[in-house]
């Protein structure tokens, strides 16, 4: 899998919407780096939360929502090599506090994308996990 663009907002140390553009980083490896608590984990976890729908490390499923927001949005296009040829993908995420505090509703859309245009494959939590 080959990161192209990550969007969150509203997770973790992350309040406002911030966007990650994998592409301008070329081919290649690359490492993300920074100081205690700038964020580099929870990109990780933004990844993980948009593909999988949850994060490991989270012991409810409340935890990873920023404190001073109500939902968390996590946007994630990538790019895999199947069938013989690369294909990309977009998925996103949406989890909404409840009004009791304590739980959470989510939302999940998967895409692919071809050029501009994205086809919509799947949608809701359940057939997202799937189709991943």
């Amino acid at each position: 899998m080959k990161p192209i663009k990550l969007e969150i907002e509203g997770l973790n140390s992350f309040e406002t919407k911030q966007i990650l553009d994998f592409s301008a980083l070329g081919d290649g490896v690359f490492g993300i780096f920074g100081k205690t608590g700038s964020g580099k984990s929870t990109i990780l976890d933004a990844i993980t939360l948009a593909l999988y729908g949850k994060v490991e490390r989270s012991k409810q499923n409340i935890d990873f929502i920023n404190t001073k927001s109500k939902k968390a949005v996590v946007s994630f296009e990538f790019e895999i090599f199947s069938g013989g040829s690369e294909k990309v993908f977009y998925v996103t995420r949406t989890f909404q506090i409840r009004k009791n505090g304590k739980d959470v509703e989510s939302s999940a859309e998967l895409f692919e994308v071809f050029g501009e245009n994205k086809n919509m494959i799947e949608e809701g939590v359940t057939k997202v996990d799937t189709k991943i």
